[in-house]
């Protein structure tokens, strides 16, 4: 009989789809609230409003999620959960940074850093009355994810083209806000995908920082540089040059050699060309790609967009953290898409004299 009915109920349910506009879309996401529904339950170990000794926690209403899908747009009503929050299954390939997010307005909250729209975001999300071990408890496992991912060894990889920037966000540090830098590092491999090899928190972009960028990533296993892309930093070639002799940023030598012929054209590239004359040395690659830090930049006006939301970070280690979770995510889908330069391009270029 209880078949019988649950054949009914499913029947009932098509024929409502069938008169939506779209009835594929419209099952997907009765399928997606049923499920988040499922999930929550089997979390809490109770289903809503179900009174029992075995219960874990409390629902706190629900948050409105977008999720973009083949099919179409979807807008679904997300489960909030009190007291470590809940993300749905079906952002499991961004799971991680989710719970990092979730992370770093629970360790905002416990810590006091109290902005409009970190309030707006810990509500959204069912954050309340959550102590600093519980906070700690929660992230263990991810923090361990993340300092793997930054210390990783990188013996037996060449990349020998980098991008390099820096990323400012405000963070507390001792009671005062500051502006402070993580300094990242893309490089290509062998097979011509992209990576991220470094992640480095520091107080400003200065010689000595990168110096230190640099070393740390020597000490991993790098040693193979040919060509550096970047804005331009005082600083930064002193660097590369004691650091790593012979790899290109070319700037000096090629303004150096034009200076006394064409003083005028020289002075104009000074002042506005921002010394992106690097690519020059290396015909082989797509000077498309290898002309500017564009790539670089881009990749952190996304991260820079998605860390928006959190306004203002507790403390240094929570901003390395997020940043890292998201350019891990980056790295991950550049492992497994298509290459970024060509093999045969990226063969060539490591035959050009260091």
């Amino acid at each position: 009989m209880a078949r019988k009915k649950n054949t009914t109920n499913l029947t009932e349910l098509l024929l409502q789809c069938v008169t939506q506009p779209d009835p594929v879309l419209s099952m997907l996401e009765w399928l997606c609230t049923h499920l988040m529904e499922a999930e929550v339950d089997q979390q809490l170990g109770a289903e809503k409003s179900q009174r029992t000794d075995g219960r874990s926690g409390y629902r706190s209403g629900y948050r409105p999620r977008r999720l973009d899908t083949r099919m179409g747009i979807m807008y679904l009503m997300v489960p909030k959960v009190r007291q470590g929050g809940y993300i749905p299954f079906f952002v499991t390939e961004r799971k991680r940074s989710e719970a990092m997010l979730v992370q770093v307005v629970q360790e905002a909250f416990v810590q006091g850093v109290s902005t409009r729209k970190m309030e707006k975001l810990a509500h959204s999300l069912g954050i309340e009355n959550l102590s600093r071990s519980q906070v700690s408890e929660m992230t263990k496992g991810l923090n361990e994810q993340v300092e793997e991912f930054r210390n990783r060894s990188l013996a037996g990889t060449v990349y020998p083209v980098w991008w390099v920037d820096a990323l400012y966000e405000k963070v507390r540090v001792d009671s005062r806000i500051v502006s402070m830098a993580v300094l990242i590092v893309c490089g290509v491999d062998e097979n011509g995908h992209r990576d991220i090899i470094a992640v480095e928190p520091m107080a400003e972009e200065s010689k000595s920082s990168y110096g230190v960028l640099f070393q740390n990533l020597k000490d991993r296993g790098l040693s193979t540089l040919r060509l550096i892309i970047s804005d331009a930093h005082s600083g930064l070639v002193s660097a590369i040059r004691e650091s790593f002799s012979g790899a290109s940023w070319q700037r000096c030598d090629v303004i150096d050699s034009y200076a006394k012929r064409f003083p005028k054209a020289v002075q104009c590239l000074e002042d506005g060309l921002e010394d992106s004359l690097a690519f020059y040395a290396f015909p082989m690659l797509d000077a498309r790609k290898i002309s500017s830090s564009s790539m670089i930049e881009r990749l952190n006006r996304e991260i820079r967009r998605r860390t928006s939301v959190v306004e203002i970070f507790p403390n240094e280690s929570s901003y390395v953290r997020l940043v890292t979770t998201y350019l891990m995510e980056y790295a991950e889908e550049w492992s497994v898409s298509r290459a970024y330069l060509s093999q045969e391009s990226i063969a060539a270029t490591l035959l050009v004299a260091a």
